[in-house]
């Protein structure tokens, strides 16, 4: 996809600083009606009724949803995910962004440092990159995107890389400070300097599904040591009648 940059009007190794102020606006734009409202169109849909509040199961068959009660034979959980936040050394003491917080920016950072080298790490860093930022990414593991396959991930860091994004691998022991420079990142990896230090900090290690205060144990329903709803090839869940969908069940954990 990089390689052929040019023919979508981009300059490998070469960005320009651009305006966050416009990009975000352009964001703000496309998404559209903040999730505090309810779509018109959920409101116009006949037999469809929309509630607003803390969903929570009393049983198999009960779900409250702030002052209401309601009942059905058949649930459909679609709750999704927010940023895991590591228990790194000193991240309690230094200012970071998560994937929410990165398209809300409207200055650019001078130099962004991310941490984690999967999918949504690795989308942010070209973004960032092509924006004008100096970019680099810190992964603990020996290689990118570990669930690829070995010429995969070697391809992504060569294409990553010719774009002038920094990927230090192998970072055996994560953790942060201030620094007059903003945020000192110690990396510890077998080769590089030990410490990086950049403007802004980018945690990108995978994603926490919102059943923490689900009440999945009052429904019966079975989750696994990181909170996914466990699901079949089917999506249903261990209680007959109740499925989960997207980023909060177990599917897309497996291979």
């Amino acid at each position: 996809m990089a390689r052929h940059a040019a023919d979508y009007g981009v300059l490998v190794n070469a960005p320009v600083k651009v305006d966050m102020k416009q990009v975000k606006a352009r964001k703000d734009a496309v998404v559209g009606t903040p999730n505090d409202q309810t779509p018109e169109w959920m409101e116009k849909t006949p037999n469809l009724s929309a509630y607003k509040g803390h969903a929570r199961f009393e049983d198999a068959r009960t779900v409250r949803a702030g002052n209401q009660r309601l009942c059905a034979d058949r649930i459909f959980i679609n709750v999704g995910a927010r940023a895991y936040i590591p228990p790194l050394p000193g991240l309690e003491d230094v200012s970071y962004l998560t994937n929410s917080d990165m398209v809300g920016l409207e200055i650019l950072p001078d130099h962004l440092v991310i941490v984690g080298g999967s999918y949504v790490g690795l989308e942010f860093a070209q973004m960032f990159r092509r924006f004008g930022s100096r970019v680099t990414v810190i992964e603990k593991g020996p290689r990118l995107i570990a669930g690829e396959d070995d010429d995969v991930s070697d391809t992504v860091r060569e294409i990553l890389e010719e774009e002038g994004v920094t990927v230090r691998l192998n970072a055996g022991c994560i953790g942060f400070r201030n620094h007059p420079d903003g945020i000192a990142a110690n990396l510890e990896c077998e080769s590089g300097a030990p410490e990086v230090t950049g403007s802004h900090l980018l945690l990108a290690v995978g994603r926490k599904p919102n059943t923490d205060d689900l009440g999945c144990e009052q429904a019966g329903i079975d989750v696994d040591d990181r909170g996914h709803i466990v699901v079949d090839d089917q999506l249903r869940t261990s209680v007959d009648g109740i499925w989960a969908l997207g980023d909060c069940n177990s599917w897309h954990q497996r291979g």
